[in-house]
């Protein structure tokens, strides 16, 4: 019944243009020799009439068989007309089910062009992996059209299989290979949708622990310079101003840090395809992020010890001057020469009074000799075993 669609349609064509010419012709000539087969049996009764009974005529002999003539030619009209119409039904249903075939051949032939569509190609950052997502929610939004077309190829195949259940065994297994095809590329789509999800994830989490990162280095650099310029107390006093304004700066990326870490364990808790990747930056993360923590503490210490050495020193210098004005007053040669009474009383008083303000100095110096020793020990900063050596 024709190979395709165009061959069958081309017999139709033929079969239906000799039916045309064929039916209404064969119907004529048909009536016309029943027309003259009646003729002859009227003219068979016209002639019983006229002859005696007993006689034989040749007309009365072939009554019978006029008779059964015409029983048979009108039988093989009908059966010709019914084999006209069974080959027309043949060739209607052949059309559908050809036709059937190249829609489903058709279908599969969008379903391999799609799947072919569908790369390996996740992306290299957050942006490239953006616009693949974005490309991939086209291609998603173009199968809706060929769902359509399979919903209707699997409704037209229950029909099929239903007026010709001859072919109902060839019709199903055309409309299951075609469901088997489809099947595997919405399995395709759904996985490559969901890495393209996961790599846009992970490229995320990589951006934002990367810069997490270099902002932690950054900020030990940083820490590390704080006390490069101390030469004096407001140095010093200025050194740790700018170290508590890094501490703040530390504590304002709490927040990011936990949640970019956080973010972190989720994927690795869920079994994310690049777990491993993204338990390495996080180990990194969390290291760096207590050494951080650490190092402030340490140079928290130092800059303080310095603050103090500078204090120190500024006290000490200022009890050395103190000390180098009143020395040279105690070795004064006020006593030679006048040794008038008054001159003798008055640089008692004076002396007197120099002795009390040294007295009034000992805890001064007592406090500078004790700080002087916290300071040579670590003891005034609690510095750490490394930096007393």
């Amino acid at each position: 019944h024709g190979r395709d669609v165009e061959h069958v349609q081309h017999l139709r064509e033929r079969f239906d243009t000799f039916a045309q010419s064929m039916l209404p012709v064969g119907s004529d000539r048909i009536q016309a020799v029943l027309d003259m087969g009646n003729q002859l049996l009227s003219a068979e009764n016209e002639t019983n009439e006229l002859v005696d009974p007993d006689s034989i005529h040749p007309v009365v002999e072939a009554v019978p068989t006029i008779t059964s003539r015409q029983q048979a030619l009108e039988e093989s009209w009908v059966q010709l007309q019914e084999a006209v119409a069974e080959r027309q039904a043949l060739l209607s249903a052949a059309e559908k089910i050809h036709a059937f075939s190249r829609d489903v051949a058709e279908a599969r032939s969008w379903i391999s062009e799609k799947d072919a569509g569908l790369t390996d190609d996740y992306g290299k950052d957050v942006g490239s992996a953006q616009n693949l997502q974005r490309q991939h929610e086209a291609f998603e939004r173009d199968l809706e059209a060929v769902q359509t077309r399979v919903d209707e190829l699997t409704i037209a195949a229950d029909h099929l299989a239903e007026q010709f259940p001859a072919n109902a065994t060839n019709i199903d297994e055309q409309r299951q290979h075609m469901l088997d095809r489809w099947q595997e590329l919405q399995e395709r789509t759904a996985s490559r949708r969901e890495r393209l999800g996961d790599s846009l994830e992970l490229y995320h989490f990589l951006s934002d622990i990367m810069a997490l990162i270099s902002w932690m280095e950054d900020t030990m650099n940083l820490l590390n310079s704080s006390d490069s310029a101390i030469h004096d107390v407001a140095s010093a006093e200025a050194a740790l101003q700018l170290h508590d304004d890094h501490r703040r700066a530390i504590e304002a990326r709490e927040d990011t840090v936990v949640k970019v870490t956080e973010f972190g364990e989720r994927l690795v808790d869920r079994g994310h395809f690049a777990c491993e990747q993204v338990q390495e930056r996080l180990e990194q993360a969390h290291s760096t992020w207590d050494e951080i923590h650490q190092f402030w503490k340490e140079r928290k210490q130092l800059l303080d010890w310095a603050l103090e050495a500078q204090q120190f020193d500024r006290e000490a210098e200022r009890i050395e001057a103190w000390l180098a004005f009143h020395e040279t007053q105690v070795g004064s040669h006020d006593l030679i020469g006048d040794m008038a009474t008054q001159h003798v009383e008055e640089l008692i008083k004076k002396h007197s009074a120099l002795e009390k303000m040294l007295a009034g100095q000992e805890d001064r110096l007592r406090n500078l000799d004790e700080h002087a020793e916290r300071l040579v020990s670590g003891e005034a900063a609690q510095l750490p075993p490394e930096e007393e050596a």
